[in-house]
């Protein structure tokens, strides 16, 4: 007899493109979830009107609906296509070279409509409980990696709705995806030509989605967040003072190449390196100045910014993909 699992361990996260934005398809691509956040707030609006010796409110109606948090993921070198690809935009598919490697090309461009995303919540009898939810969107969306551990990435998501009602959509069939993970050992982070290495280096997003485009309408949720601002891509990364090359190019306020390669596994029995996370983006150095803390080493901590001097959104930053995945 199998045991009945209570916890998080039952959970599951699955997604897919939409069609048409805020409606609901039953979800096919399977993920491996680490955390997620989401949640759904609905306001109160509370009558202000007077009622004779009446100490406490008493009328009031649903409000505003917002459904919105973090999912947690590690970088997976195979179904990772459409996520990147809801992260900036269009995915331009090249390939396949090796027998089997496909090459995913993403720049800022627009974003796809959204997707549908439905998350399998435990409760404490066993019953996982699908909490499904239409017209996603990726706002934000962080990749991080750290000595000793995987590429992660935390997608920053707006949605339209959530629908957790029981047997209103049925809990989707969640298929185990192939795992094919990377990891800090595959990293190589080169700034202006020169490798550097790092303790850790984090690579942010910001897609400047408009997320409160609620309106007097036949509905308390959100029109599709639509982009109001330029994007807005940052980071950090840590590394010895080894040397003041790093630190010079941020009190000369030099613009540099940034390349950060992250490689994965390899082809069963072969040599050739197919799965990979490669950042190529024009930026600059906000800081900073290294300290003394003691008798330890010194460190230095560079934030930097994706700065598109030049003339396409392409040549300020673009992210490749490589992975056995013939589709987004």
């Amino acid at each position: 007899m199998v045991d009945t699992i209570h916890s998080g361990l039952a959970s599951q996260l699955m997604i897919v493109p939409e069609v048409t934005y805020g409606t609901f398809v039953t979800p096919t691509r399977s993920l491996e979830l680490v955390s997620e956040s989401m949640k759904t707030s609905i306001e109160r609006i509370e009558s202000k009107g007077l009622r004779a010796g009446r100490r406490v409110v008493g009328k009031w109606l649903p409000g505003k609906a917002t459904s919105a948090g973090d999912v947690n993921l590690e970088v997976n070198g195979i179904g990772f296509g459409m996520v990147f690809q809801h992260c900036f935009g269009t995915d331009t598919i090249t390939g396949p070279t090796d027998t089997v490697k496909y090459t995913h090309t993403m720049s800022p461009t627009d974003l796809p409509v959204g997707f549908s995303m439905q998350i399998g919540k435990p409760s404490i009898d066993g019953t996982v409980q699908p909490f499904s939810y239409a017209g996603c969107r990726v706002n934000t969306w962080e990749l991080s990696l750290k000595v000793g551990e995987l590429l992660g990435l935390k997608l920053g998501i707006v949605a339209q709705s959530e629908v957790a009602l029981s047997g209103s959509i049925p809990l989707a069939t969640y298929a185990d995806p192939a795992i094919h993970l990377i990891s800090f050992a595959g990293g190589l982070v080169q700034a202006g030509g020169v490798e550097v290495d790092l303790k850790d280096f984090t690579f942010k997003g910001d897609n400047k989605l408009d997320v409160g485009r609620h309106m007097i309408r036949n509905a308390a949720t959100i029109k599709q967040p639509l982009e109001n601002s330029w994007r807005e891509y940052t980071g950090t990364f840590t590394a010895d003072f080894e040397s003041m090359t790093q630190y010079n190019h941020f009190i000369n306020g030099d613009e540099l190449t940034l390349t950060a390669t992250f490689n994965g596994g390899l082809i069963p029995g072969g040599t050739t390196s197919v799965y990979a996370v490669i950042i190529t983006a024009n930026i600059r150095y906000d800081g900073d100045t290294p300290v003394v803390n003691g008798p330890g080493l010194l460190g230095l901590t560079v934030p930097f910014k994706v700065s598109a001097s030049g003339a396409t959104d392409a040549a300020a930053i673009s992210v490749v993909y490589t992975t056995s995945d013939s589709v987004v």
